[in-house]
């Protein structure tokens, strides 16, 4: 029994440190690949360039970042950044009833993260912010407000009960009042959210844009522009 407990402590362990190399090298894989990418639609005249970002990286690659980001601005580019508006703009009564609906859909723990803690488990890399990037005040964030979210949710599914678990459960706690599906959790992280990022786009009266957003939502994004006429290219093949 003490063999049986002593191998599966040193297979987790093993596990644990194996994830961490697979993520150090897909970071490090991912900052030598880095090429933004560039969408011009010829006939509406416009540039959207994308910035493909990972929320752990090497300083070298925010250096990157920022520099593409600052030398866009000063092109005439509107900057466009990704991240989820916690707080809506005129109804902060109900911020947290939607927010604690929210987290029983996707179980994401908003508030959970332990940046000291996981900077011991990533030596050499650096979690984003926005001033490692370029983002300014007076940027313009591109993305959905949990109200949103939650809302829409609603609308084609019907009413999210809460529970008194849930209303018991602080927002620092570890969430335990049931099973997220992974299905709904992945409708409200990237379906919803992307369908109303990609209509700002496009909507959007600027002629060029720069949009600073996560790695994994560039193909969809490149994917539903090129049905809007835009033509995609990197940036090694389009003008500087």
């Amino acid at each position: 029994m003490k063999k049986s407990i002593l191998f599966l402590l040193l297979f987790l362990t093993g596990f644990t440190s194996n994830a961490q190399f697979l993520t150090k090298m897909f970071v490090k894989n991912h900052n030598k690949i880095f090429r933004p990418s560039i969408l011009v639609s010829t006939e509406k005249n416009r540039e959207i360039v994308m910035l493909g970002m990972t929320h752990v990286g090497e300083q070298s690659f925010y250096d990157k970042i920022k520099h593409k980001v600052d030398s866009l601005r000063n092109e005439g580019f509107i900057v466009f950044y990704e991240g989820v508006k916690i707080k809506s703009e005129n109804d902060t009564l109900n911020d947290d009833l939607f927010l604690r609906k929210f987290r029983k859909l996707s179980n994401d723990a908003l508030y959970q993260s332990n940046p000291e803690k996981e900077k011991k488990n990533f030596k050499g890399l650096v979690y984003q912010e926005k001033s490692d990037i370029g983002i300014k005040k007076g940027d313009f964030r591109n993305d959905a407000t949990i109200k949103e979210l939650v809302q829409k949710y609603e609308e084609q599914f019907g009413e999210v009960e809460l529970k008194a678990c849930d209303f018991e459960t602080n927002f620092n706690q570890k969430y335990k009042c049931g099973k997220v599906d992974k299905r709904i959790r992945n409708y409200l992280v990237y379906t919803l959210r992307e369908k109303i990022m990609i209509e700002n786009l496009l909507n959007y009266p600027e002629d060029k844009i720069v949009f600073v957003i996560g790695q994994g939502h560039v193909p969809t994004f490149a994917h539903i522009l090129k049905e809007n006429g835009y033509e995609y290219k990197h940036w090694l093949n389009a003008k500087k």
